[in-house]
């Protein structure tokens, strides 16, 4: 059974050892399809850069 409240609920003070923010459970929707599932949140990145590079420029590098 679910039960929704108004009130605001209680929140835990954070602690480290028991809270551990790379990895959480998370409910997800996707073109109306609902679904649970653990979700990594530490993104581990192969290039420095979130830029997309154009391997058929030599000359490009990290452009604002």
């Amino acid at each position: 059974m679910l039960h929704i409240s108004w009130k605001t609920p209680e929140v835990p003070e954070y602690n480290a050892e028991i809270h551990n923010p790379e990895r959480v459970f998370a409910l997800l929707c996707y073109r109306g399809i609902h679904y649970a599932k653990w979700v990594c949140i530490d993104v581990i990145m192969e290039s420095p850069s979130w830029f997309i590079s154009n391997p058929r420029k030599e000359d490009d590098q990290e452009t604002d």
